[in-house]
């Protein structure tokens, strides 16, 4: 229960609320100074990205924030996919499609054989208590967003105050094409998507 307020000047802030009661009436106090909502057309959104009036970036970023995610919340961070898959050729043909993952298909199931074993795990799933799941894992979380953040200033100290301490080196992100392989094949518990700044922050990731 939020509310997020953007200013004209490009800052913004995330009010966290106990109720809906406080929320909304901290909301209909603040109605009459509102400028304006984000309560675009998405159709029309649409429309601009087709066009090329708008990036990528920039139409990801919208559907991100109507969706409610925000820079400010770790838990309802702004998600982005993977486009890419090939990580190791020393040269990236982008006019091959065998480089880019399938878009139409979750992170979890981008090989048939690692799809094939979440399906045999549902059907195993015998608890009446537990709905039945293909996935163990989030896309996103406050773990995945901050394994990406370990290497700024504050997630690191954030991180640290997640898991308790620094996890094993090898747990820790350090390869894109080691963490490409372990959610489109290797690791069952992994299906985490990237994040903004692995597209406009490379050190990051360094």
């Amino acid at each position: 229960m939020a509310i997020e307020i953007f200013s004209t000047d490009g800052r913004n802030c995330l009010l966290v609320f106990q109720s809906v009661y406080k929320r909304d009436e901290v909301y209909n106090k603040l109605k009459p100074f509102i400028v304006r909502t984000l309560d675009m057309d998405l159709s029309t959104v649409m429309q601009r990205w087709i066009q090329g009036e708008l990036d990528n970036f920039g139409y990801l970023m919208f559907l991100n924030t109507i969706a409610g995610r925000s820079y400010n919340d770790l838990h309802q961070y702004p998600v982005f996919p993977w486009v890419l898959k090939d990580y190791t050729s020393n040269t990236l043909d982008l006019n091959n499609p065998d480089s880019f993952r399938d878009l139409s298909k979750p992170v979890g199931a981008q090989s048939e054989s690692r799809m094939q074993k979440f399906v045999q795990q549902y059907g195993e799933l015998e608890d009446e208590t537990i709905p039945k799941y293909h996935y163990g894992a989030h896309y996103s979380s406050a773990g995945s967003v901050l394994h990406y953040l370990l290497r700024l200033e504050p997630f690191t100290q954030q991180f640290i105050n997640l898991q308790g301490r620094f996890d094993h080196p090898d747990r820790l992100f350090h390869s894109m094409p080691m963490t490409w392989a372990s959610v489109s094949e290797l690791n069952m518990m992994d299906v985490k998507e990237l994040i903004p700044v692995s597209y406009t922050h490379l050190r990051a990731h360094e």
